[in-house]
C-alpha cells in the first residue's frame, strides 16, 4: 500500500570538503552509505530528514522500530519533483546516504541526496534559495494495523470498517484490562516499509 509524507527540511549547498565531512556521520551502526559513492562535481547534495515516527497528518503511523528496520531502502532511489515519479526519466538525482537517528523521543530517517545541478539548474537555484524547503516520501507498506480493533491489512479490501470510514476520528473503547472507557485515535500503524522515491515539494 502506497503512502506519502511530508517534511519542512533546511537545505543547503555543501561543497566537496562538506559533503565528505557529512558523509563520515553516515558510517557505522544504522547508517549506509551508497556503494562506490564519490563527490561530482555540478551535483547539488542536501541533507533532509525524510521521515520521523509518529502519526502523520494523513493518520499513518511510522512505528520507530520499523524505520530503524528499513532506511536502508532510501539508499539509491530515486529524488522527483512533486511526485512525478510514473516517468523515471524525470529524476532529478538519488539518495546517496541515509541513517536512522534517535534524539530522545525524536526518532526518524535523515538523508543526503544528490541532485543534478548542471542539467535541472533551476530546481538547484530553488534549493539554494529556500524555495523548496520541503520534501515527501514514497513508500510501500506491506502491511497496515488499525489502532483500534488490530485488524491486519495487506490491501484495500481488508480494511476494517474503523480504518474505512473513522480514520483520524477518536472513537471510545473499553479497556479489557481496567473496564475503564477510554478515546482511541482511529490511525493505521504501518509495517515491513520499503522506500522507492523521495521528491522536493
Amino acid at each position: 500500500m502506497r503512502r506519502q509524507e511530508s517534511f519542512s527540511s533546511k537545505t543547503a549547498a555543501l561543497t566537496d570538503g562538506g559533503v565528505r565531512h557529512l558523509m563520515a556521520a553516515y558510517q557505522g551502526e544504522n547508517a549506509a552509505v551508497a556503494k562506490g559513492w564519490t563527490f561530482k562535481p555540478g551535483f547539488l547534495y542536501t541533507q533532509v530528514r525524510a521521515i520521523s515516527a509518529r502519526i502523520n497528518q494523513n493518520f499513518d503511523g511510522w512505528p520507530s522500530e520499523e524505520l530503524k528496520k528499513s532506511y536502508k531502502t532510501f539508499i539509491g532511489k530515486p529524488v522527483f519533483v512533486n511526485h512525478q515519479n510514473f516517468d523515471p526519466s524525470k529524476a532529478r538525482g538519488k539518495v546517496v546516504a541515509a541513517r536512522y537517528v534517535e534524539a530522545g523521543d525524536d526518532k526518524y530517517i535523515e538523508v543526503i541526496q544528490e541532485v543534478d545541478a548542471m542539467r535541472f539548474p533551476k530546481l538547484a537555484r530553488e534549493i539554494k534559495e529556500g524555495g523548496m524547503d520541503s520534501v515527501s516520501m514514497g513508500v510501500e507498506a506491506g502491511f497496515t494495523i488499525c489502532s483500534y480493533c488490530g485488524n491486519k491489512a495487506v490491501d484495500v479490501p481488508e480494511f476494517c470498517d474503523h480504518v474505512k470510514f473513522h480514520k483520524g476520528s477518536t472513537l471510545q473503547k473499553r479497556n479489557t484490562k481496567t473496564g475503564a472507557v477510554e478515546d482511541v485515535l482511529v490511525y493505521e500503524k504501518c509495517f515491513k516499509l520499503g522506500f522507492f522515491e523521495l521528491s522536493f515539494v
